[in-house]
């Protein structure tokens, strides 16, 4: 079984010759690729109305995330208090299953 790769779109088709139809774009596999040509990279100068081009991963100062303070507890103490909570509870639940077995 011959596979031929469209050039096209990359897809592979069987059983193909280089006069057939790709599956899954349509061109001729043996027609050549026709390339789209690249736009024109946009002028980088400085602008005339005052507006600030952004180049990279930059954000202006009001999208950017404001930098967080200690407003409140860290996930760590959480952690601990969540960990220390659940501790005193199975404390309690043997000491109250103890006093039962106890007074039965």
């Amino acid at each position: 079984m011959p596979r031929v790769k469209c050039p096209h779109c990359g897809a592979g088709n069987q059983d193909a010759t280089e006069q057939d139809t790709c599956w899954q774009c349509g061109n001729v596999l043996g027609a050549p690729v026709t390339r789209t040509p690249r736009p024109a990279p946009m002028n980088m100068g400085t602008p005339q109305d005052g507006t600030r081009i952004l180049t990279g991963g930059e954000l202006p100062p009001e999208l950017r995330a404001a930098p967080t303070t200690g407003s409140g507890p860290s996930q760590r103490t959480l952690a601990l208090a969540a960990v220390a909570i659940v501790v005193l509870v199975a404390i309690l639940l043997i000491i109250i299953v103890l006093i039962a077995t106890r007074q039965s």
